[in-house]
């Protein structure tokens, strides 16, 4: 994996899932529709579960394949402030969420508080 494209400047997991995201661009056009697609540098929406979604996938996207990127970043969470947004929302109530937006590289964060508290025992 080390010797593949894209996996040294982007680690493992990100690099596989560009180079799988790579050769399936277009997959659902025509031949020719397909050709025009990638000359004109059409942009897809490529959308990942939290198993592949990664700051580091999301900018590569972005800035080599030149498409859009939405993706549940939970367990790959390096470089996005999970623990200041768990900070900042520890009192709120179950159900609440915040949105925080980095216009330099146009990414949004959404933040959710779920609610952990068992039925039948008294919130805190």
């Amino acid at each position: 994996m080390r010797l593949k494209k894209y996996s040294k400047e982007h680690g493992g997991t990100a690099g596989c899932s560009l180079r799988l995201i790579e050769r399936s661009t277009y997959a659902g056009l025509l031949s020719d529709e397909r050709q025009v697609a990638v000359r004109i540098g059409k942009r897809e929406m490529i959308i990942a579960d939290s198993w592949f979604a990664s700051l580091r996938l999301c900018r590569a996207l972005v800035r080599l394949l030149r498409h859009e990127f939405f993706g549940a970043v939970k367990t790959s969470h390096a470089g996005v402030p999970k623990e200041w947004v768990e900070k900042i929302m520890k009192n709120w109530p179950g159900g609440s969420y915040l949105v925080l937006e980095c216009e330099e590289e146009g990414l949004f964060f959404v933040g959710y508080k779920y609610n952990y508290r068992k039925k039948g025992k008294p919130a805190r």
